[in-house]
């Protein structure tokens, strides 16, 4: 092979592995749970839910009612939050927050939102080594869909 060839093989070999570097550095990873991950706020009320064979969680009372979602991720000990988070719920009434708490179980931050789509941009209400969950407060016949989390990558840090 002459020069030219190989010095070209060299620079398209040396931009491409740059360009899968940088395009991992801005990946996610994302989480999809079921609104049937979600459990009754208070135990008084779960006779008032019902999850449903499409496996969402249905507020079938004739009053609005709160239930608790895990929000499950990979990096705990990161302080820089998620890039995003979506929640899909029946109802444009919905309201739902998300809580962080320190490693200790203390309250750090809380962000809310309202509606039948809901998207949480840039949460950065995380603490280090911290947990995270979702509240909602589901209208009468409201049903809790799903919700995606995402994550920065490496996800194993």
């Amino acid at each position: 092979m002459n020069t030219t060839i190989k010095t070209t093989l060299f620079v398209l070999s040396t931009a491409m592995a740059g360009s899968l570097i940088s395009t991992q550095a801005l990946a996610t990873d994302a989480k999809t749970l079921p609104g049937a991950a979600c459990e009754a706020r208070f135990g008084s009320q779960t006779s008032n839910f019902n999850k449903t064979s499409r496996n969402t969680i249905w507020n079938r009372s004739g009053v609005r009612r709160w239930v608790s979602c895990p929000i499950l991720r990979d990096r705990t000990i990161n302080a820089d939050g998620f890039p995003d988070m979506r929640v899909y719920a029946s109802n444009p009434n919905t309201i739902c927050r998300i809580y962080s708490r320190s490693r200790t179980g203390a309250f750090h931050d809380v962000q809310a939102r309202i509606g039948s789509f809901m998207f949480f941009n840039q949460v950065n209400v995380s603490s280090l080594r911290g947990s995270y969950n979702m509240m909602c407060l589901l209208p009468p016949n409201g049903h809790l869909r799903s919700y995606i989390i995402n994550e920065f990558v490496p996800t194993q840090s």
